[in-house]
């Protein structure tokens, strides 16, 4: 199988940007995650409209849909062929996605949220490049997705979406709690989770960037008192050597006023037993002249 993946990735993006009709100065990047057949097409669409946003405002880019516009492609070809496909529309999909972020494009990313390494780079690279993350967490009992993909024409295998359920639950590192939707969740703005089972799904604002702004304004309240206190301390801490100085020389004042006044209490007693020397001398002479 031969494909030119960018001429194809060119040819897409020009199909999207043609449609593309943004509505305010706001980059939204919206990603995905949750098992196959769980509704993630449609609870795009629930989100857009709670966010008052229009379909066209935001380009949808879905490998599944990349996949089924390649030329060779059947839903009747054997797994290992539809296995071919579907990598080649990652391809080809990664360098569309590349256009989108770096000229600024409002995306919807259709992913299960699997590979880690992937959604977290691009989240990253969209934070970096001023977009608003926001994460449309999609949520289905796992045997109700085996039921509703069988019914599919492109249905996927019972052990593919049990394998993805299983790894989408697991933390990413041994002996560490996280999983993928904790980290995804500290990269994205805002977060949505949505509950397909039943009609119309159930959507709950899990984070907003309000809340992260309050956050924010937290931590730098706190760094503000812990900077204040550690000033203060400083200050006290100063105070403290310098008074060491003063002390020290005030000891050595009142020492040397001491002193000096044992030298004079000293002097003084001296100059009385003088003084009462002579007075006894004169007397004793005193009185030998008389006699």
């Amino acid at each position: 199988m031969s494909i030119d993946y960018t001429a194809i990735a060119e040819a897409e993006l020009l199909s999207f940007k043609s449609k593309y009709k943004p509505i305010d100065h706001n980059k939204y990047a919206f990603f995905t995650m949750g098992i196959p057949a769980s509704g993630k097409s449609s609870s795009v669409s629930y989100i857009l409209s709670e966010m008052n946003l229009p379909t066209n405002s935001v380009v949808q880019l879905d490998p599944d849909d990349i996949m089924s516009r390649l030329h060779g492609y059947s839903d009747k070809l054997s797994p290992a062929q539809k296995t071919k496909f579907n990598r080649a529309a990652i391809i080809i999909t990664s360098k569309i996605l590349d256009n989108l972020i770096a000229e600024g494009i409002s995306f919807v990313y259709f992913g299960t949220g699997r590979s880690h390494q992937s959604y977290s780079r691009y989240m990253r690279k969209t934070k970096k490049n001023g977009f608003i993350n926001v994460l449309i967490n999609v949520e289905l009992d796992l045997e109700e997705a085996i039921k509703r993909n069988s019914k599919r024409n492109r249905s996927l295998g019972r052990n593919i979406i049990t394998n993805i359920n299983t790894t989408l639950r697991l933390p990413i590192k041994e002996g560490k709690p996280d999983t993928r939707l904790d980290q995804y969740q500290k990269l994205c703005d805002i977060v949505f989770s949505v509950n397909t089972s039943t009609k119309p799904p159930k959507i709950l604002l899990i984070k907003s960037i309000d809340e992260d702004a309050n956050k924010s304004a937290n931590a730098r309240s706190t760094r503000s008192a812990n900077a204040r206190s550690a000033n203060v301390r400083s200050s006290r801490s100063a105070r403290s050597a310098n008074a060491k100085p003063k002390s020290a020389t005030m000891r050595s004042v009142t020492s040397t006023r001491k002193s000096n006044k044992r030298n004079n209490s000293n002097i003084s007693r001296s100059t009385n037993r003088r003084s009462v020397r002579k007075t006894v001398k004169y007397k004793e002479n005193s009185n030998s002249n008389s006699n």
